[in-house]
């Protein structure tokens, strides 16, 4: 990941900041978890996400939807994409703190059955575990 020059390696947003940016954090040698900002649609970290698991991902991805308003086609595209990858080599994609209105729009595209949802993250992987290594993309 050092050398991808799609990404730009800096310190963690504020948790109140997190529409400004996006983080990607790979806490364990077997997770990675995104946070959405709030207008998933004007980034690409799913992108990038796909591109990581594809480039060596033998990990989960937990994908943090606590920030998000909104969410349309190119994210519900950028989480099939990341879902298709991962169970291909045996990993899960896990989408956690998502809003009931948001979950309705998965619903209605019917996705609903196709990702597993948690309430929240705590417990889902051992994120804390290491040294933590930070990527957040530009819009």
């Amino acid at each position: 990941m050092e050398g991808d020059k799609s990404m730009e390696a800096r310190g963690s947003l504020p948790a109140g900041d997190a529409g400004a940016g996006m983080n990607i954090h790979r806490g364990s040698e077997d997770v990675i978890l995104v946070d959405l900002p709030r207008e998933s649609e004007k980034h690409n970290e799913l992108q990038i996400v796909a591109g990581m698991v594809r480039d060596g991902g033998d990990c989960d991805v937990v994908v943090d939807f606590s920030h998000v308003d909104v969410v349309g086609g190119a994210c519900l595209a950028g989480l099939l994409e990341v879902r298709r990858l991962l169970n291909g080599c045996g990993h899960k994609l896990t989408l956690c703190s998502v809003a009931p209105a948001i979950k309705g729009v998965f619903a209605i595209a019917r996705f609903d059955d196709l990702f597993e949802f948690a309430p929240d993250r705590v417990g889902l992987h051992p994120i804390d575990k290491g040294p933590a290594q930070e990527v957040a993309c530009l819009p």
